[in-house]
C-alpha cells in the first residue's frame, strides 16, 4: 500500500502539471499541519514535563499522542519536514527532510538511553509502538 501510494506520488511529482502541484501543495500542506497538531499535543500531553534536553522523566505518559508513538513530538517534526518537502517539490526540501529524519532518530536514541533506567522496559503495548527504539518519554 505504501509502495503504491509513493508510486503515485512520484508519477504526479515528475509531472509537475498545474492539477498534481497543487494536488502536492494541498497534501504537504495537510501534513504541516498534521505534524505541527501532533507535536502541539506532545507538548500539551506533557506539559511542564515536556523538555527539549534528554532527561529521565518524573512519572510516564501513555495517553494522547503517546498512546500511538513513543516520541510523538519527534514524529511530528518529521512530518512537518516531509510536508515542506511535498509541497515544494524541492531538492533542497528532500535534503533537509532527510537531515531531519536523522537529527530525530538520533535525538531519540539519545533519550532512549536517559530513559532506559527510569523506564526499564516499558510494557508490551508500547514496545510495539512505531518511531522509536524505547520508552514512552512520561506517563500520566
Amino acid at each position: 500500500a505504501i509502495g503504491g501510494v509513493l508510486g503515485l506520488l512520484g508519477r504526479v511529482w515528475a509531472r509537475r502539471s498545474l492539477p498534481s502541484a497543487l494536488l502536492l501543495t494541498v497534501l504537504g500542506a495537510a501534513l504541516i499541519v498534521a505534524g505541527g497538531w501532533l507535536r502541539r499535543a506532545a507538548i500539551m500531553a506533557l506539559g511542564a514535563d515536556f523538555v527539549t534536553a534528554a532527561r529521565a522523566p518524573r512519572r510516564r505518559c501513555t495517553s494522547g499522542p503517546y498512546a500511538l508513538f513513543r516520541h510523538p513530538s519527534e514524529v511530528g517534526v518529521v512530518v512537518i519536514a516531509l510536508g515542506a518537502a511535498v509541497a515544494s517539490r524541492s531538492t533542497i526540501a528532500i535534503v533537509a527532510l532527510l537531515l531531519v529524519a536523522l537529527s530525530s532518530s538520533l535525538r531519540q536514541r539519545r533519550e532512549n538511553r536517559a530513559l532506559s533506567a527510569v523506564a526499564n522496559g516499558g510494557s508490551e503495548a508500547q514496545k510495539k509502538l512505531p518511531m522509536v527504539n524505547s520508552k514512552t518519554l512520561v506517563s500520566s
